[in-house]
């Protein structure tokens, strides 16, 4: 959803295999020009607009990052992940303020799309600047308070329940460092989705 419009626009110009540009919720346009968009089910299926999204597909990822299955990875680049499809695509989680070089944001949500079993989500993350911070995680009105430290990573673990449609997971952290106009909350080392856990 953040992916930068100029990036787009540059890669629709040099790279010819790039055929139409198909939006995801909350992104914005590129241009003037129409576009379709993405649409997702409950059960995280993605469609477009205009039909089933194309046999390959790239997903441009700046300041966000949306984790698929259905689907396998064919390359990366400086725009984001080549995908083809190997069955239905679905969207498994969404990480909304997550940059490339794995900063979040000062407030970051992930999105995670349930399954008919409980899933588990494991974060390891340390401060910016090596100095000791804190972060605020808040899943189904519920709020934990942690410390982060320099010295060593801070695992979190957050069990997502069985169910269906999206559920999500506000983290929240104090804003250390301005990075091109970005406030940089923390960093995050390990991000997993696991199925099915107990």
């Amino acid at each position: 959803p953040r992916a930068s419009r100029s990036d787009i626009q540059s890669h629709l110009i040099w790279n010819k295999s790039l055929a139409r540009v198909t939006r995801l919720p909350g992104a914005d346009p590129i241009d003037d020009f129409s576009q379709s968009r993405v649409l997702i089910a409950p059960d995280g299926a993605l469609s477009t607009t205009r039909g089933p999204l194309a046999r390959q597909f790239v997903i441009a990822e700046s300041g966000s990052r949306l984790e698929l299955t259905g689907v396998r990875l064919v390359a990366r680049g400086t725009l984001g992940r080549m995908w083809q499809r190997e069955g239905v695509p679905r969207a498994a989680m969404l990480v909304d303020g997550l940059a490339r070089d794995n900063t979040l944001d000062a407030t970051t949500s992930v999105t995670v799309w349930r399954q008919s079993a409980p899933q588990s989500l494991r974060l390891a993350i340390e401060p910016i600047d090596g100095t000791p911070s804190s972060l605020t995680i808040t899943a189904q009105a519920r709020t934990r308070h942690l410390a982060i430290t320099p010295q060593s990573l801070t695992w979190v673990d957050i069990r997502v329940p069985a169910g269906r449609g999206p559920w999500v997971v506000l983290i929240e952290s104090p804003a250390r460092v301005i990075d091109a106009g970005r406030l940089v909350g923390a960093r995050v080392r390990a991000l997993q989705l696991r199925a099915n856990a107990g």
